[in-house]
């Protein structure tokens, strides 16, 4: 997607906090996935409402 870690680890933080993504350890790598709040507000995003739920998207995975 042309974001360096650092940069990514940043956003994914500030998700968190939102309470728009959440996180969680696999051996050496983080999964991050939308939280239910965040599903919702994707799903409520752009000029209306949604035409059904959007697909899960698959975990971004951050090695260290």
């Amino acid at each position: 997607m042309g974001c360096s870690l650092p940069n990514t680890c940043q956003q994914l933080a500030i998700l968190r906090e939102a309470g728009l993504a959440a996180c969680r350890r696999e051996g050496r790598c983080v999964l991050h996935h939308p939280t239910p709040l965040g599903c919702r507000l994707l799903e409520t995003a752009g000029d209306g409402p949604a035409e059904g739920p959007l697909p899960m998207p698959r975990p971004a995975t951050v090695s260290p």
